[in-house]
């Protein structure tokens, strides 16, 4: 079996509410750059590998650090969103009336 089929199987037992995790190449160059990191911070920012000084430095309403990185993952995060409801709402037209629930009858 390969490589392919072990990953499928693994994303196929992921909840939906979960986001998946992109574990940097360099996680352990990142650690170390923190660790030794001299002034004041409460976290690293794993897409910029920069200090992340407060909470001021998060975007507003949500953790993701407010960085070029951040906000683009932020933006693609809200255009999913958009599209999922957007395809929610275009499953409850489908089935207004439809004592089965079923689309297709």
């Amino acid at each position: 079996m390969g490589s392919g089929s072990k990953a499928r199987r693994c994303r196929e037992r992921i909840p939906d509410d979960w986001v998946p995790v992109q574990v940097p190449k360099n996680l352990e160059e990142m650690y170390t750059r923190w660790k030794d990191y001299q002034g004041q911070c409460v976290g690293w920012c794993l897409l910029c590998d920069q200090p992340i000084v407060s909470e001021d430095d998060l975007l507003p309403g949500s953790s993701t650090h407010n960085c070029a990185a951040g906000r683009a993952l932020e933006a693609e995060h809200a255009q999913s969103a958009h599209a999922d409801d957007a395809a929610a709402q275009s499953q409850e037209v489908c089935c207004e009336g439809n004592e089965t629930d079923d689309p297709i009858s």
